[in-house]
Order: structure tokens, then sequence, then C-alpha cells
């Protein structure tokens, strides 16, 4: 038996100012961040939404982020949730859509 494997668990990021220029542009590990998440969320609940976001900037913060807004971090929570599920919930072989291997895309905004 062999096992071949492609790592489909990191996802380029690019954020950019609102002049358009890059500001960061990295691969996120997308299971390291999405459970980081998760424990921030565990931590917060219950309290009010802007403890919860500014929690995560200052995570992102540590991560070498630039300054971000809290809608920022709402939305890269979003979309790091759905690709984690899109990831989990791909038949096995099959590419996902998004990655190399697959003709579908999914748009990042």
């Amino acid at each position: 038996m062999s096992i071949d494997l492609a790592d489909d668990g990191y996802e380029k990021l690019t954020l950019r100012d609102s002049t358009g220029k890059v500001v960061w542009d990295k691969d996120l590990d997308l299971w390291e961040i999405h459970n980081t998440f998760v424990d921030i969320q565990n931590k917060y609940k219950g309290r009010p939404a802007q403890e919860f976001h500014a929690a995560v900037v200052e995570h992102l913060a540590k991560m070498g982020f630039p300054p971000v807004s809290h809608r920022f971090a709402d939305q890269l929570i979003v979309r790091v949730r759905q690709r984690v599920a899109e990831l989990k919930n791909a038949p096995a072989g099959e590419p996902v859509p998004g990655s190399p291997a697959s003709t579908a895309s999914i748009p990042l905004r």
C-alpha cells in the first residue's frame, strides 16, 4: 500500500490596503488558524462581539499581520470556516474546488 497525498491544508491570503497595495501575502495553515479561532470563540463565549473580534485582531497581529479592522477579522473567520468545511466535505480522491487540480473556482471576495 502506498499513500499519495497533496497538502491542501494551506490557503494563500493576500491582504490589500484601501489603495490596493499588497500589505500581506502569505500561505495560511487553514486548520491551525481555524482551531485558533474556535479556541478564541470558546474563550469569549457569552461576551460582547467586539471583545471577540479584538482578540482575533490581536492574534492576527501576533501572526505578523499588519493592523486590521474587526470587519476584516470577521470576514477572515467566515472564509476560513467555509474553506475548512469544503475540504472536510470533499470526496476522497477528488479535487476540491479552488485547488490547483480543480477546474472550479471559488472567489475569495
